[in-house]
């Protein structure tokens, strides 16, 4: 009854990524090994992650533990935050929802899981946001929050984050190293640990934030 929709794209034709594809790959590994009904996708196309979403909203019907994993390019617009599939080539507003996949919708997908986490490494600096005069913004915007939901971006809303120079970026290298533990983590502290392991690994230029509780849950572990 726990399930999970992982995506990394890094093939992008401009401005492609190097840790995206490894970032999603371990956090799906590390996601099975904790029982969760896993889904990976890599460099996934505007029509890969409708289909990935259309399952996976079919799955959260009936899940107590819903989550997405998704590292990547993205970027706000007017205040809506939209994950960037690779062969997105938005050339004006009204391209934006046809050729990308907006945050809210995603959330939205999750429906009626108990308890519904999505981490989102999808932060940096975005190339795409040249091409609108008006409206983009630096980094991603604040999302809705709602009980029962819990958001984490990879920095504050309105900050980029680090791809990182190594194998992953700083902040699935530090979510990765609490999702080893095979006995469950409680999600609010593993949040709160990730937090302040990324602003300690970057010397506090990157601190992740998270959005939205579980109060009346409980101790929601993963």
């Amino acid at each position: 009854n726990r399930i999970a929709l992982v995506i990394g794209n890094a093939a992008y034709p401009v401005a492609a990524l190097a840790n995206p594809g490894n970032d999603a790959t371990a956090i799906f590994d590390a996601l099975k090994n904790l029982g969760f009904d896993a889904e990976l996708k890599l460099n996934a196309t505007k029509a890969d992650m409708d289909a990935a979403l259309r399952r996976f909203g079919g799955k959260a019907e009936k899940a107590e533990v819903a989550a997405l994993f998704y590292a990547g390019h993205g970027m706000q617009i007017n205040g809506k935050n939209y994950l960037i599939p690779v062969d997105a080539k938005p050339q004006s507003e009204r391209d934006l929802k046809r050729d990308l996949v907006t945050l809210d919708d995603v959330i939205d997908d999750m429906g009626n899981a108990k308890v519904r986490l999505v981490f989102f490494d999808a932060c940096r600096d975005n190339p795409l946001a040249r091409s609108f005069s008006r409206g983009a913004s630096r980094g991603m915007a604040a999302p809705s929050e709602a009980t029962g939901t819990l958001i984490s971006f990879a920095t504050k809303h309105g900050n980029t984050a680090a791809d990182g120079n190594t194998r992953h970026s700083p902040y699935t290298e530090a979510l990765l190293s609490e999702l080893v533990n095979p006995g469950g983590v409680e999600i609010e502290q593993m949040l709160r640990k990730v937090q302040q392991s990324v602003k300690k690994r970057t010397s506090g230029r990157q601190e992740p934030w998270r959005y939205g509780n579980l109060d009346g849950i409980g101790r929601a572990h993963v």
